[in-house]
């Protein structure tokens, strides 16, 4: 249970005052600002939440490289580069 309380509190700690304001966070319904950690950074929760989310949802594969592109679609949010173009094995982001 400490886990999962400490993984809470890491998130909320990111927060900016106007997205914890009325406990808008917890209930889910507080749209978050769109941000991403620089290359070599380490990231707020929500910059990782973020990339997770469009990692997932928009990239395009083209050779070795996947493009994580913004909530708009058609800006680039990251570049990570594959191993192999035909059987990867590992991303690296660039």
């Amino acid at each position: 249970m400490a886990y999962g309380v400490a993984n809470i509190n890491s998130v909320v700690a990111g927060l900016t005052a106007s997205e914890y304001a009325d406990d808008g966070f917890a209930k889910g319904d507080v749209a978050l600002t769109e941000d991403y950690a620089a290359n070599g950074v380490a990231p707020t929760p929500i910059q990782t939440l973020y990339a997770l989310h469009q990692m997932l949802m928009q990239f395009v594969i083209t050779g070795t490289s996947i493009t994580v592109k913004k909530l708009d679609n058609a800006t680039t949010a990251f570049i990570a580069t594959t191993d192999s173009a035909t059987v990867p094995t590992k991303a690296e982001r660039l």
